[in-house]
């Protein structure tokens, strides 16, 4: 789903399952991508949407950048960035836990 410029990962049901398919579509020559409710892209944004879908689906690569941004405006790094993002990588997975166990 887009928004503006940004693109939000919409797999709900079984996101990995999502991110095989977007994977399946980044070999195909696309001259427009038709989507469920937000309208169509043509020529290059067609071709340029799946790519940009698959790194907006990538929540492990968002989720680092975050992280990166976020440890470089702390004042002390008493934490090695490892750990640090080890840490940020927990916190994130079990978020995901409660949420599927919640619904």
């Amino acid at each position: 789903m887009e928004a503006g410029d940004e693109i939000f990962p919409s797999g709900n049901e079984d996101f990995i399952l999502y991110q095989k398919s977007l994977e399946k579509l980044r070999s195909l020559d696309m001259e427009i991508v038709c989507l469920a409710r937000n309208g169509a892209f043509l020529g290059r944004d067609a071709k340029e949407y799946v790519s940009r879908s698959i790194e907006a689906a990538d929540p492990e690569g968002k989720l680092a950048r975050l992280a990166r941004e976020r440890y470089e405006g702390l004042k002390t790094r008493d934490i090695h960035w490892d750990v640090y993002l080890g840490l940020m990588r927990g916190m994130v997975k079990k978020i995901m836990q409660n949420a599927k166990k919640s619904r």
